[in-house]
């Protein structure tokens, strides 16, 4: 995860370079693109991770309690 966060920043990082010469509408249009595909993959990864839990401990339990 680290390193996809470091990847990330320098990603980040050139495509401000790049980007330099450009409007300031379509640098924050793109940013804000950026922002909310990060929040879907956070979110997506949050729910399945918790339908993930939520079996593993149905699985641990013995069968009279289910």
């Amino acid at each position: 995860m680290a390193g996809l966060k470091m990847a990330a920043g320098a990603l980040g990082t050139a495509l401000a370079g790049a980007l330099v010469g450009v409007g300031p509408r379509l640098v924050l249009c793109l940013n804000a693109v950026v922002v909310a595909s990060a929040v879907a993959i956070a979110l997506t990864d949050v729910c399945l991770t918790r339908h993930r839990s939520f079996v593993a401990v149905q699985e641990d339990r013995p069968s009279s309690a289910k």
